[in-house]
Order: structure tokens, then C-alpha cells, then sequence
């Protein structure tokens, strides 16, 4: 099958040993002082270990927690970036957040993003407008709204919003395009989209040896060159090209898509993490 095309991904750490120690040598080598480290001796859990490091008063309070949220999209606020980017930026956010240790899930999960929007919006700025613009295109239904009126009122504040957040979400269908090994055990589907004159494509691996499910999503900024790379595997392997309508390559992800997602590299993982609700809203926008 085809090399994915040059794509961001969220980097995966896997951990081993005890999380505990390894915690304490992290915070060694940080330069926590020796005598809170003398503190530590013994402590098996790390929420326990976080708990002594606030009462210590060496983690960050709040605002300064907002602060680091918001810092990281202030790359979204330079000129010249675009709606893709923007949205890759947000599904890496949420998918760091539900990556992390005890993250709230469920209604939990909405309740922390619509109080998440309230400091975000107390904090302000430019970085912030952007990271609420995101959240309100991209994140959970029923957390938008809050992100979205957060956002209107930074803006009668003042601040303008980018370019990019114009139809964010909501790209026109092109083309799509595909091929498949003759066992019938792979197949890769690809379908472009267009936000005013820049085109993208999304491209889904998917493996019918291991249950049928999504193996790999990525995307591509350049989709004829995506196109020219699956033409060229597609001879090289002696299988066929396909054309696809933009409600074939729907159907074909969406059976992909009721069956459990198969990544096995770590890279593929990481992919999967952060694509797989960016395919869903993609698939959306598609005829049935």
C-alpha cells in the first residue's frame, strides 16, 4: 500500500517500569528541591505525589494552567494559516486531553470544555478567540454553543477573527479515489476537499484481515500529488486504480467505520487518535 503522505501526528509516549519512580526522577531532574523530593520517599501513587506537589505550591495554579492551554494555539493567530491546519490543531488538543491520565469522559467531559471556555474566554486575546473558534467547530455538540458565544463576545470585545474560521468545518466535496490489493485484504480510500482555493485530502487505510475496521488516517495538503502516489503504487503493485463518487468512497468508510479501528504501528495509533473525528465530520458532508 501507499507510504502515507507527509502528515502531522500526535507523538505517543508509552511508558514502563514504575510510573511512581519515574515521576520522581522527572521531577529531579526539573529541579525540584531535594527537600520536597525527601518528602516523596515512599509514595507509590502518583496522584498521591501531585497532591504533595500542590500542597507544596509547586504546580501551576489555574490561571497559569489556562494561560499554557491558550499559549498553544497562538500559532494559529500568524498569517498564512489555513483552515485545515487550524482543524488539525484542534482534533490534536482534544485528543491530547482524552489521552491523558483520569480524563473526564461523557457528560464530564462536556462540563469541563463549557467551564474550560468560560477561562478561556477570562483570559482573552487572540490565542484564545482561536482555540474557542475551534472548540465551537469541532469539539462535542453540546459544548460548542458555550465556546461559540464565548468567542462572539471576545469578538464585540474587539478582537477579529482569522481567515481560516470562515466555513470552518465545512469544506466543499470533491473527487475521491482509491485502490485495493487483488486478496482483497487492504484498500485505501481518499476523497478531497476544498476550503475557497485550497484543496486537501483525507485518506483512510483500511484492513479487511484484521476485521474490516480503519487501520491508518491521514492528511494530505496536496491531493494530486496523494492521487499520483496511489496511481503509481497501484501499477507498480499490479492492482487497480478506482474512481470513486464522493457516495461510493462514503459507503465504503462507513462500513469501515461500524467495525473497531485496527491501527498496529504507533504511528498509526497516534493517526487514528487524532483523524478518526475529523473522518467522521468529513463523512457527514458526504452523500449517502
Amino acid at each position: 500500500m501507499a507510504e502515507a503522505q507527509s502528515r502531522p501526528r500526535l507523538t505517543v509516549i508509552k511508558g514502563g517500569g514504575d510510573p511512581a519512580a519515574e515521576l520522581i526522577r522527572m521531577l529531579a531532574e526539573a529541579g525540584v528541591p531535594e527537600e520536597v523530593l525527601d518528602g516523596l520517599a515512599g509514595i507509590t501513587d502518583p496522584d498521591q505525589i501531585m497532591a504533595h506537589l500542590a500542597e507544596a505550591g509547586l504546580l501551576p495554579g489555574q490561571g497559569d494552567a489556562v494561560a499554557g492551554l491558550v499559549g498553544g494555539f497562538a500559532p494559529l493567530t500568524e498569517r498564512g494559516i489555513g483552515a485545515l491546519e487550524a482543524e488539525i490543531s484542534g482534533y490534536e488538543f482534544l485528543a491530547a486531553m482524552r489521552a491523558a491520565p483520569h480524563a473526564p469522559a461523557g457528560d464530564d467531559e462536556i462540563e469541563m470544555l463549557i467551564a474550560l471556555a468560560g477561562q478561556v474566554e477570562m483570559h482573552g486575546g487572540p490565542a484564545a478567540l482561536a482555540m474557542l473558534r475551534l472548540l465551537a467547530a469541532i469539539g462535542p455538540k453540546r459544548a460548542r454553543p458555550a465556546a461559540a458565544q464565548a468567542a462572539d463576545r471576545l469578538v464585540a470585545g474587539g478582537l477579529r477573527d482569522r481567515p481560516w474560521v470562515k466555513g470552518l468545518g465545512r469544506p466543499l466535496v470533491g473527487t475521491a479515489f482509491g485502490y485495493g490489493d487483488d486478496l482483497g485484504s487492504q484498500e485505501t480510500v481518499a476523497v478531497t476537499f476544498r476550503y475557497g482555493r485550497n484543496e486537501h485530502a483525507i485518506a483512510v487505510l483500511i484492513d479487511h484481515h484484521l476485521g474490516g475496521g480503519v487501520k491508518d488516517i491521514w492528511a494530505a495538503s496536496e491531493p494530486d500529488v496523494l492521487r499520483a502516489g496511489f496511481r503509481s503504487a497501484s501499477r507498480q503493485a499490479g492492482i487497480l486504480f478506482h474512481d470513486h463518487s464522493p457516495a461510493e468512497a462514503g459507503a465504503v468508510l462507513r462500513r469501515a467505520l461500524e467495525r473497531p479501528a485496527c491501527p498496529e504501528q504507533p504511528d498509526q495509533v497516534a493517526d487514528v487518535e487524532v483523524f478518526l473525528d475529523l473522518l467522521r465530520a468529513r463523512l457527514n458532508l458526504l452523500p449517502r
